[in-house]
């Protein structure tokens, strides 16, 4: 598996042979108190197909992006629905991340979504 980092589109992609298998699409939030560049990043969505789930991928996405934003101070993503939470929350764990907030779903009453942040540096 080989992972493309599009940085014109701020998505990596995992590629296996020429199949794209997983994505992983982040943005720069705004910061007003940033005088020059970004200082956060934000996981905006993590998808992996449901033919190569459980193998690592989103981990391996994951990795790279936190790589990728080593100088950055946060790394953060809202989680979906909470069948999600369940499945994921262990690999962001791994990963570093800590659940910040909970939330209602803007869209739907009765499902929560989390805030989960890394701190990269001071």
């Amino acid at each position: 598996m080989q992972i493309i980092h599009n940085k014109k589109t701020k998505k990596l992609l995992a590629v296996l042979k020429t199949e794209n298998i997983g994505y992983l699409k982040y943005s720069f939030p705004k910061d007003a108190s940033a005088k020059r560049g970004n200082r956060n990043i934000q996981i905006e969505y993590i998808y992996v197909k449901p033919a190569h789930r459980r193998k690592g991928i989103a981990s391996k996405l994951i990795s790279y992006i936190l790589k990728f934003s080593k100088e950055m101070v946060w790394v953060s993503l809202w989680t979906g629905r909470e069948v999600e939470i369940n499945k994921t929350f262990n690999i962001y764990k791994k990963h570093g991340f800590k659940e910040k907030v909970i939330c209602n779903d803007y869209y739907e009453d009765g499902v929560p979504t989390r805030l989960f942040t890394k701190k990269m540096r001071k």
